[in-house]
């Protein structure tokens, strides 16, 4: 699909949830919303017309500034702190919705492996 940065013109935005989850059922998780909505307006002087939270999606009226008008770039930054926040929550209050979210575990270091496992090439192709 096509992006628009129209100088001056109103955005209507879509923001869905990982794999359309319903995660927006609680003031806590509606808060860091809000938050993040409040500190992204001013960071790059957005003008917020409206906005609804629905469980597995958010709508935005937003209109950018002069200064910042790549609304792909905010829209990341936004999305990708927002989604660092809630997770952060999440384990926070050990919430069962954290299993939904699948986060990718932490790489296993070579002293964790079996005796049996390699970690793969080196130098030469050679395994380890």
């Amino acid at each position: 699909m096509k992006k628009y940065n129209i100088k001056n013109q109103v955005h209507f935005v879509t923001v869905d949830t990982h794999k359309k989850m319903k995660i927006f059922d609680n003031e806590n998780l509606y808060k860091i919303i809000i938050d993040n909505l409040i500190f992204y307006k001013k960071k790059f002087f957005l003008k917020l017309f409206g906005y609804v939270i629905m469980q597995n999606h958010i709508h935005l009226l937003i209109q950018l500034s002069e200064k910042y008008n790549n609304i792909s770039k905010i829209m990341q930054d936004f999305k990708s702190h927002s989604a660092r926040d809630i997770i952060d929550l999440l384990k926070e209050e050990n919430s069962k919705k954290l299993f939904l979210f699948r986060v990718r575990p932490e790489p296993l270091l070579g002293s964790q492996l079996g005796s049996e496992q390699r970690l793969g090439p080196t130098r030469g192709g050679e395994k380890n």
